[in-house]
């Protein structure tokens, strides 16, 4: 038995089953065109685990002569890596998280297959889904824009439209932002998920009810995730999620006062390994010592200012575990205050000192006019 959606199909009927956001449909029915040549390029974007892939899978159907039960999986070899995405009769997936650090040659090649697969078609009109977008490398993110305006003219004999998925849209250039519409979709109350979940499973479950009414639905990252619940027994016994693993260690790490940096450098290491969102990691560690007291005002506001420096080289993806690094020692010396004690010089030190030497030279100078203020007195000095 299937436990989760694996095609486009699959997707299609659990959109058909419970629809969290109907307001969509409604909205593709009164304003998107009917015919797929007058689509335009979109940016779809909300909070992770409502749906959106799902939505977009729904509405694309409507343009689809199979009705996307036409999938099919395509690869692209280069000379160093592999990557294999799949593709219907009208549009073709990019997860943009898979495509590395050789992202800019990837792509290149990935969307020249794409002009090649549409040019032999009869209707030679394709749509790219990009998904993960807010994942893209900065390298293609400058270019991005170039490759969506070379086949967007209705007077070319091949045309091809993008679809954006992304958590957010802060990051994306103007360019690509005034060229598309924005549908911004919300994350739904627990009392949708619960629908939901009841609607599927086609009876009331009562332990899904009660972890849903506990659980922090924010942190619901895929909506198959909630599917399990009925398999958890209390609502303690839901494994912990790999984010709040790494994150709470970093955050034991900084605790300890006596820090073990090459056992916190490690830590870090498992951002990069399991792909966290870096920023998401950063200001979940950062708010918990905010409201554990551990920080002045004056060094949270030191703290954002060296954020907005460290997001830009980070992102760069140059030596990216430095970076890491030197946000996190940062903010290790704030918690624990270390530079802002004022240590007493030792006796070196204060030899060493030219205060010392000027001090030390007033001394002999006194001490000399005390011996010949005492001569004079008739008063013998011995050496002894």
């Amino acid at each position: 038995m299937k436990y989760y959606e694996t095609t486009f199909e699959e997707y299609i009927s659990s959109v058909n089953k419970y629809n969290l956001h109907p307001e969509i449909g409604e909205l593709v029915e009164t304003t998107f065109p009917k015919k797929l040549r007058d689509f335009g390029n979109l940016i779809i974007y909300g909070p992770s685990g409502i749906g959106k892939y799902s939505q977009v899978l729904h509405f694309l159907k409507n343009y689809s002569p199979s009705e996307l039960k036409y999938e099919k999986h395509m690869t692209i070899q280069t000379d160093k890596q592999n990557y294999t995405y799949s593709m219907s009769d009208i549009h073709y997936e990019i997860d943009m998280s898979f495509l590395g650090c050789n992202s800019k040659m990837l792509w290149h090649e990935l969307f020249f297959q794409i002009v090649d697969i549409i040019a032999v078609k009869q209707e030679k009109i394709g749509i790219i889904v990009c998904k993960n977008f807010h994942m893209i490398h900065s390298e293609l993110l400058e270019i991005f824009y170039s490759y969506m305006q070379q086949y967007n003219n209705s007077y070319m004999n091949i045309l091809i439209k993008f679809i954006i998925i992304s958590e957010h849209v802060s990051f994306i250039p103007t360019n690509i932002f005034n060229s598309c519409q924005i549908l911004s979709i919300s994350r739904p109350n627990k009392d949708k998920y619960i629908e939901m979940i009841n609607t599927n499973q086609q009876k009331t479950s009562e332990k899904s009810q009660n972890i849903i009414q506990q659980l922090d639905t924010s942190t619901i990252i895929n909506l198959k995730e909630i599917r399990s619940f009925a398999l958890v027994k209390q609502p303690e016994n839901l494994p912990t999620d790999i984010f709040n693993i790494v994150c709470n260690q970093i955050i034991e790490d900084i605790s300890n006062p006596d820090i073990d940096f090459i056992k916190f450098r490690d830590s870090l290491y498992e951002i990069l390994i399991y792909n966290l969102d870096v920023s998401e990691c950063f200001f979940y560690i950062f708010t918990h010592f905010i409201l554990e007291n551990k920080l002045q005002n004056s060094d949270i506001s030191q703290v954002l200012q060296k954020t907005y420096s460290f997001l830009k080289y980070y992102n760069n993806n140059y030596r990216p575990i430095y970076h890491l690094e030197s946000i996190f020692f940062y903010l290790i010396i704030k918690i624990h205050g270390y530079g802002n004690e004022k240590r007493e010089p030792d006796d070196d030190e204060k030899k060493s000192h030219p205060d010392s030497r000027i001090k030390r030279n007033e001394g002999k100078k006194r001490s000399n006019t005390n011996k010949k203020t005492i001569q004079k007195n008739g008063i013998k000095i011995s050496s002894g």
